[in-house]
């Protein structure tokens, strides 16, 4: 192989990295959804939600959501 066109080279490495960044934000978006499903399943309460987190060492930030502010 000859010597590579560092212009190419650094429109190559720009899409690779957006393209990895917008699957990653894809990911995040499915997992966020399944958690929401999660959240409104029957019997799947704040407390197993909690050991979840815990298990699979998630940065989660507290919300407070719609539910917890009727509760209120």
């Amino acid at each position: 192989m000859g010597k590579k066109n560092p212009i190419l080279q650094k429109k190559w490495n720009e899409g690779f990295h957006a393209g990895m960044e917008a699957g990653r934000r894809q990911a995040v978006l499915a997992f966020a959804e399944r958690f929401d499903r999660l959240a409104n399943t029957k019997g799947f309460g704040e407390k197993t939600m909690e050991k979840i987190i815990k298990v699979m060492e998630l940065p989660v930030e507290e919300e407070v959501d719609d539910r917890d502010k009727k509760s209120r």
